[in-house]
This record gives C-alpha cells, sequence and structure tokens, in this order.
C-alpha cells in the first residue's frame, strides 16, 4: 500500500491516501470553517472513522453535524435530503468521508 497522499483542487480539494485525515483540522482552519457538514454512510460511522472526523474537525475549532444516510449508488431521495439538511443551517464547509457515494452526494 502506497503512503502518497494525492491532493486534486477542481473546484473541490479531494484528499485521498494514508493520513489524509490528519491534515483534515489543518484544511478546515485554511477555509476558514465555523461549521460543516459531513456527508457519509453508516459503514463509515460504525467503523469508528466518523467520531475521528468529529474530532479532527472540533480540534480545529469547526463544529460538525453529520449527514450519514448515503447509500450505496444514492438515489434522488438521498441528494435530495442531504441537500435539505445543508439548507437548514449555515454551514461553510462541506466534508465528504468514504467511498464513491459519499463522495458523490457531498459534492453536488
Amino acid at each position: 500500500m502506497s503512503n502518497k497522499i494525492i491532493s486534486l483542487r477542481s473546484p473541490h480539494l479531494i484528499l485521498a491516501g494514508l493520513g489524509t485525515s490528519e491534515r483534515l483540522g489543518q484544511e478546515a482552519k485554511e477555509f476558514g470553517a465555523k461549521k460543516a457538514l459531513v456527508v457519509t454512510d453508516k459503514g463509515v460511522i460504525d467503523s469508528g472513522i466518523g467520531k475521528r472526523i468529529k474530532d479532527l474537525l472540533e480540534k480545529g475549532g469547526v463544529g460538525i453535524e453529520i449527514f450519514d444516510k448515503v447509500l450505496s449508488d444514492p438515489d434522488i431521495a438521498c441528494a435530495e435530503a442531504c441537500i435539505d439538511m445543508a439548507k437548514k443551517d449555515q454551514f461553510d464547509l462541506i466534508v465528504g468521508v468514504g467511498g464513491g457515494s459519499p463522495m458523490d452526494i457531498a459534492s453536488i
């Protein structure tokens, strides 16, 4: 397994690779984020990764809410539920955590 971190900017910043979560608090600070919406799925939450992401963001001074209802191959209803949650609060950062489905929904 490679230890290389991949960083892509296309209007969204995408970080992938071992150790990228360690940069999350710093990246959030650089964006000036105060409150983040973390978009993920139940598997990420059940694995403990969700708590780790929450702790890293909070350590960086960012409040968070979690949308963990992303399904594999998400449908329009899943996207709309996430959008509804995002509209209910004033998030200045959206963080997608997990595989392709959470990343797709987070980038809507």
